[in-house]
């Protein structure tokens, strides 16, 4: 009987052993995939020096970047191509960099995240949309959204309510936080049709071993990337209600643990990084099945 107990205790401290490297939330475990994952990760360029504390990163027609400083700089959002040469800058009016922590976007417009919380003593937190247009130098946001915690009873103690991570996808911006509390990230809905202050929809929680900095969405695949200090989390899941319930944990892959907070997708295999620091960096996954490897025209079927 007493082998049997501790059999049974081993059995669990090594699966909450497994799950710290691995991903898990809560309530569920992701489900591990069949696909191994190769990976190169390479400094292919060096953002301008004027581009202070890159904090938000998107991919425009292909061929460009979007980026943006953090708290405290200029409001200007930073054109570069895709190893990171500066093009032009854009002055958002009529708004200030508070703690602008990330950046998305849809088919017409921008969406600056001004989210940060380091001091845990904001009570309101904002999203521009801003209409994008690459001929212009100064852009004007046409609305702000706000919101608020619904759980946030207390400053400054509640420390889960500080976020550098958010999404976009048709009609609603997701946060992702950067817990202090509970190591993990918890995951906001806002709605961007709304005018007045909204309260945030919690829809999820997922433990992970480092603070969430930044996330990419990849709809063809149904996939998220999130960024962290020293490492990626992709993700196969559905941005709704099951999120993080039912996806598959892809990998989690180890990068130099630099002040990594900007991550987005150049295509299905490969992703771009920034560290605070404006070095780019490229992600480039090759994928591999049990039985063998097969190359990139195929990968898109699994």
């Amino acid at each position: 009987m007493r082998k049997v107990q501790v059999f049974t205790w081993l059995l669990i401290f090594f699966t909450l052993l497994e799950g710290c490297f691995h991903g898990i939330t809560y309530y569920y475990r992701p489900k591990q995939d069949t696909i191994k994952i190769e990976y190169q990760y390479t400094k292919i360029g060096q953002l301008n020096p004027e581009i202070k504390e890159s904090s938000g990163l998107i991919q425009v027609q292909d061929t460009f970047l979007i980026t943006h400083g953090d708290s405290g700089n200029m409001p200007y959002l930073y054109l570069t191509d895709l190893q990171g040469k500066l093009l032009k800058k854009f002055y958002i009016k009529g708004i200030h960099n508070l703690d602008w922590e990330a950046i998305a976007q849809s088919k017409t417009h921008i969406y600056i995240a001004d989210i940060g919380n380091n001091t845990l003593q904001r009570q309101q937190f904002s999203i521009y949309r801003v209409p994008l247009d690459l001929t212009k130098d100064t852009l004007e946001p046409d609305k702000k959204i706000v919101y608020v915690y619904p759980d946030q009873k207390s400053y400054p103690k509640h420390r889960n309510h500080d976020a550098e991570a958010m999404l976009y996808t048709e009609p609603y911006c997701y946060i992702f936080t950067k817990n202090y509390n509970v190591k993990g990230t918890d995951v906001y809905r806002i709605d961007t049709r709304k005018d007045s202050v909204q309260a945030a929809v919690w829809i999820a929680h997922s433990y992970l071993d480092s603070y969430v900095t930044d996330v990419a969405y990849n709809p063809t695949k149904q996939e998220i990337a999130l960024l962290t200090y020293g490492f990626v989390y992709i993700y196969q899941t559905h941005l709704d209600s099951s999120l993080f319930k039912n996806a598959k944990l892809t990998v989690r892959l180890r990068i130099p643990p630099s002040q990594t907070e900007a991550i987005t997708y150049l295509n299905n295999n490969t992703l771009l990084v920034t560290n605070e620091k404006g070095k780019l960096f490229i992600l480039s996954l090759l994928y591999k099945r049990r039985w063998g490897w097969f190359n990139d025209c195929c990968s898109g079927l699994f």
